[in-house]
């Protein structure tokens, strides 16, 4: 198991049966939510509703690591 695609390395890993699956974090998902929060705390003076915000992780196996091939996985989970 592993952690994250940003890795040729792990999706190469992956596809020769190195790795059983790859556990995705949506790096993305982070950096977007977060920055908004931000900036409607900053201009909006809007709170977030909740301390911590959820992006939320898949499993990527070999049967759908097509769908993260060139960095798809950036609108899957946001």
């Amino acid at each position: 198991v592993s952690r994250g695609l940003g890795d040729v390395y792990k999706r190469q890993a992956l596809r020769s049966r190195i790795l059983d699956n790859i556990v995705q974090k949506n790096p993305y998902a982070q950096g977007y939510l977060g920055i908004k929060a931000l900036v409607e705390y900053l201009v909006q003076g809007k709170a977030p509703e909740q301390r911590t915000i959820y992006v939320g992780s898949e499993v990527v196996f070999r049967s759908n690591a097509v769908m993260y091939d060139r960095d798809n996985f950036r609108g899957l989970l946001l």
